[in-house]
């Protein structure tokens, strides 16, 4: 069993996941889990407001570190949001000598001149990811040249860009006195962590495209042969959603949302024609009885526009007919009913609910094999292993002499970690928003998770 622990956070448009965990002989087990309500600070994936968003930060470490046996004082953490750009570009080195055999500081040196490239003003390279190698103009890609002859080396690359604006926001989000966290080990895209969490290695060598599905974004990536081929993010989640139940319904936010919970559907033909459900009216007006059917309608309106244009995207990378694998979806909307039905219409595609639950050791400190923490549990993972297996293979996945993509201003000075004994009490911080407005609506329909 390992002694490192690691802890992935995990910042959303609707919350903030703290999850701490370590290395189970091969599995993933999960010791500590917090988390916190997020939507006051954070708009489609990018930090709007700091203060809130540390506060949301801060309450989801909280809850995380009661039962971590460590200080958590740095993670691996997520960056996304709307403005993030992938592009193609490539670059190519000179090698050493004559002949001789490439070597893994030769790639890590072409990769690492490749975040000199100029981008866009107020935009800074967050990762760059290489494609297919080509030694000496050879028209045939290789996937990892380590041990290979020659003089010549060039690569493709995918080229992720952000504003760094939204870059300094989630920095002094996290690191401050109030999370109690000195640093940030590593940030990762959300979409690349969600695949660590929820693909086989055979999907991503047949090519498979992952959907995740958030409150605010729906972020897109594309898998093949190993390697990310295609990755953009769509302005559209399951806010949408609520937000279309609240006009159309017309009803407060909050209740549009627990609509959308208890009774949204992907397929409206499978609800009942009959069934109502009454909600308080607002003010004192009397209460209002609202179609279970009208609900359906609108869910499935707005999760088959998402799906439409989700598949012009994956069209449009030139992937679309190379996806042997299907599309996985991923996310707190990801739980809507019938949803994989409707995206299998809309795709052609099969469909399959990517649940995190790779490699996850059965002890794990609560069940989170749910698609909602797919990017959480991602994040966790990255502290252990590469998305990429050429990483793995060229020992370059710590410690590599690649540029960090993500370069902070100077922490404040790191506490030295220190051992503690975790809480037995029980764990109450995580109540859910549902659980907050319980009782609004008046049936007796289970809760589920939000989406």
């Amino acid at each position: 069993m390992s002694d490192i622990i690691k802890i992935g956070l995990d910042i959303g448009s609707s919350r903030v996941t703290a999850v701490v965990g370590k290395l189970n002989g091969n599995k993933l087990e999960i010791i500590s889990f917090g988390s916190s309500n997020s939507s006051l600070g954070v708009t489609k994936g990018v930090v709007k407001n700091i203060n809130k968003t540390t506060e949301a930060i801060a309450a989801a470490v909280k809850a995380a570190d009661e039962r971590s046996p460590v200080n958590i004082l740095e993670v691996i953490s997520n960056i996304g949001g709307t403005a993030i750009i992938s592009m193609e570009s490539r670059g190519n080195l000179m090698l050493d000598g004559s002949g001789s055999q490439i070597q893994v500081k030769d790639t890590e040196k072409l990769t690492a001149n490749m975040y000199n490239n100029r981008v866009q003003p107020g935009n800074a390279i967050i990762q760059v990811i290489p494609q297919e190698y080509l030694v000496d103009d050879d028209p045939d890609g290789i996937y990892d040249t380590i041990g290979v002859p020659g003089f010549k080396l060039e690569a493709n690359f995918l080229t992720i860009t952000s504003p760094i604006s939204a870059i300094e926001n989630i920095e002094k989000s996290i690191i401050n006195n109030e999370t109690g966290i000195n640093e940030v080990e590593r940030k990762l895209l959300s979409p690349i962590a969600a695949s660590i969490a929820v693909l086989t290695p055979d999907e991503k060598q047949a090519g498979v495209a992952l959907i995740d599905i958030g409150a605010g974004t729906s972020d897109i990536i594309i898998i093949h042969k190993n390697i990310v081929r295609f990755l953009t993010v769509l302005p559209f989640g399951g806010n949408n959603i609520t937000d279309d139940i609240q006009q159309g319904c017309n009803v407060l936010t909050e209740q549009a949302e627990q609509l959308k919970i208890r009774f949204g559907g992907a397929i409206s033909e499978e609800l009942s024609d009959i069934e109502v459900v009454s909600v308080p009216g607002i003010g004192n007006r009397p209460p209002k009885n609202i179609p279970i059917k009208n609900i359906g309608i609108i869910c499935e309106e707005r999760l088959k526009e998402i799906a439409q244009m989700a598949w012009v995207q994956i069209a449009k990378s030139g992937f679309g007919n190379k996806l042997s694998a299907g599309i996985v979806l991923v996310g707190g909307t990801s739980q809507m009913p019938d949803i994989d039905t409707l995206f299998k219409k809309v795709t052609k595609k099969d469909i399959r609910i990517g649940h995190p639950n790779i490699d996850l050791a059965e002890n794990s400190f609560e069940n989170l094999d749910n698609p909602t923490y797919a990017t959480a549990i991602g994040l966790l993972w990255a502290g252990f292993k590469s998305f990429d297996n050429r990483d793995v293979n060229n020992k370059t996945f710590l410690g590599s002499n690649i540029p960090a993509p993500i370069v902070f201003s100077t922490p404040i000075a790191k506490a030295v970690e220190k051992k503690k004994q975790p809480k037995t009490k029980d764990d109450k911080s995580q109540t859910s928003l549902f659980d907050m407005f319980k009782g609004f609506l008046k049936d007796d329909v289970a809760d589920k998770d939000k989406y």
